[in-house]
């Protein structure tokens, strides 16, 4: 999944939540070495240029930040002390691995590196067309646009709604 969008889905799920945004935010974590790499090449690593990303401290990083055992252990080092402001981290990092699992075939990660190698690749591919990517891209981007809209529109609702509740106080 693109990063921005598992960043629009997590904060959908957890809008609601006083750490919603953080969750959100965190949810970016794992794709940041790839993030880092575009940017230090100034766009130059396109579709084209996935397979450079298996090789590499890229390579190791990205294993790292999309491994199950990683965060299992994160998580366990993180419960046992306590540091309850790192857990919008934890959730952000489990809400992008569960979406990543489910949507790479191909090019699935080692869910449980550095103690195995194995992928289980997904059915459904977020980018390769032969695994539905230019479908799921579809109806994922017209997905987040109507929930978007809708969104907005909600929140400009209640704001008018707010604004003309607080102009009735007033003329009184």
């Amino acid at each position: 999944m693109q990063t921005y969008a598992h960043y629009f889905w997590t904060y959908v799920i957890f809008r609601k939540k006083r750490w919603g945004h953080e969750v959100a935010g965190f949810s970016m974590f794992p794709d940041m070495p790839y993030f880092m790499a575009y940017l230090a090449t100034w766009g130059k690593i396109g579709s084209e240029g996935r397979e450079s990303f298996r090789e590499g401290i890229l390579f190791l990083v990205a294993n790292a930040t999309h491994s199950a055992t990683l965060l299992g252990i994160a998580s366990l080092v993180f419960i046992l002390l306590k540091k309850k402001t790192l857990y919008p981290l934890l959730i952000g990092w489990l809400v992008h691995q569960l979406g990543d699992h489910l949507l790479h075939v191909n090019d699935a990660y080692a869910m449980f590196w550095p103690l195995s190698a194995k992928r289980f690749p997904g059915f459904i591919s977020y980018w390769e067309p032969a695994h539905y990517g230019r479908e799921f891209f579809l109806i994922n981007h017209m997905a987040m646009l109507i929930i978007f809209t809708v969104l907005v529109v909600f929140r400009l609702r209640n704001s008018y709604r707010l604004r003309k509740l607080n102009a009735g106080m007033d003329s009184r």
